[in-house]
């Protein structure tokens, strides 16, 4: 991702498959809606905000994925070489993914990002 601009996937429909705790994108799914807010970026790694316009089951992850950015630490949908690279140097035994902000029925719940993921994003991002 580069440039700081809003962009909107593609309204993509997701399957959950039976026999695995996954989802597919595909023609015959839900549908489902994400946009996504790029913050920061450099040559190998984006920040982004994300707006869920649909809740489907793991929607963030299947998108961004599907898109060619996946989510760092993500075992299901993610890139194995850079979760190995992320374990090893931050010792990142999760997604690096955060809900900041929900707004539910007008209500905002905040929250502040964790330590751990402030002092990664400071290292990917020179800050």
């Amino acid at each position: 991702m580069t440039g700081v601009q809003t962009c909107a996937l593609p309204i993509w429909a997701i399957t959950k498959l039976e026999n695995a705790n996954r989802v597919e994108i595909s023609e015959e799914g839900r549908e489902a809606k994400t946009l996504v807010y790029p913050v920061m970026s450099n040559h190998d790694f984006s920040l982004a905000e994300i707006k869920l316009l649909t809740g489907r089951p793991h929607q963030i992850r299947a998108h961004l994925a599907a898109a060619g950015y996946p989510v760092v630490g993500d075992r299901k949908y993610g890139n194995s070489k850079i979760n190995a690279w992320a374990l090893n140097e931050f010792k990142l035994k999760g997604q690096f993914l955060h809900a900041y902000k929900l707004v539910i029925d007008g209500k905002v719940i905040e929250g502040e990002f964790p330590q751990n993921m402030e002092a990664i994003k400071k290292k990917i991002f020179n800050i």
